[in-house]
């Protein structure tokens, strides 16, 4: 029996809020049709319902974005990175973000120690944003919280606070400014009182390839941010794209839940 050709699949989906959902298919389309010029498969569209680990591990993953986390602990040397957008944020150097440690805005902690002892709110232990950089620049969150609440997204996490289901939660940069934007009655009654340093971003990951390939998928990625109209390019907060390598992303491994 021949074995039936796999489809190709691409999913952008680390900062795929719905509201800018139409923004991020335009950068997907600008890519897909650089790939399609060069004879690359790419699909027509995102895949927005599968699990990512399984499009992460896939080998006929065209392109897709992932944790820092992730990426150095569990999908370093198993596929091809490319590289890091590079966002709108204060503060951070070219291809890196942080994390800002959020509160509510009627809280009196002036410092990190005042928040000890509340209820964390975290997307996942597997976020380098969300759980690995207050492990790894603060306190385990474990030990240094009470209680702990998983939401399963930075979005939920922001919600969570405001509603008070928790005390406290370290928001990736980019996602506090999508829920600035987004959810702006959840953001009013916040307040930021910490930031972490900043670290490598969440990086563009493709199969395993040859350097030929991956140089003209860096090209393709780095044409495709800068000719996405300006509008667009402002709801993605994208102001570019920047090569790494993997030993930029390393040092997160240790993060990685035991």
């Amino acid at each position: 029996l021949v074995e039936a050709p796999r489809m190709s699949v691409a999913a952008l989906g680390m900062y795929d809020w719905p509201e800018v959902r139409g923004e991020t298919d335009q950068l997907w389309a600008a890519i897909r049709d650089g790939l399609r010029g060069l004879k690359m498969d790419a699909p027509d569209a995102l895949d927005r319902g599968g699990d990512l680990w399984s499009v992460w591990r896939s080998p006929a993953l065209t392109l897709s974005q992932t944790c820092g986390l992730p990426f150095a602990a569990r999908l370093a040397g198993t596929v091809s990175l490319l590289g890091a957008p590079v966002y709108d944020l204060a503060d951070c150097p070219r291809g890196t973000y942080r994390s800002e440690v959020v509160i509510r805005a009627d809280d009196p902690a002036q410092s990190i120690n005042d928040i000890r002892g509340g209820r964390f709110g975290f997307n996942g232990k597997t976020s380098q944003s969300g759980w690995a950089c207050f492990a790894a620049q603060i306190a385990d969150p474990a030990a240094f919280f009470s209680g702990l609440v998983e939401t399963g997204g930075h979005r939920n996490s922001v919600i969570a606070l405001a509603e008070g289901r928790a005390d406290a939660a370290c928001i990736d940069a980019v996602s506090w400014r999508l829920a600035q934007r987004y959810e702006p009655e959840a953001v009013g009654n916040l307040r930021v009182l910490a930031r972490t340093e900043a670290t490598p971003g969440l990086p563009f990951i493709t199969s395993v390839r040859d350097e030929l390939e991956i140089s003209q998928m860096r090209l393709i990625i780095e044409t495709a941010i800068e000719t996405l109209p300006a509008a667009s390019r402002d709801a993605l907060f994208l102001k570019g794209f920047v090569k790494m390598r993997e030993a930029d992303y390393a040092p997160l491994a240790s993060g990685w839940p035991e």
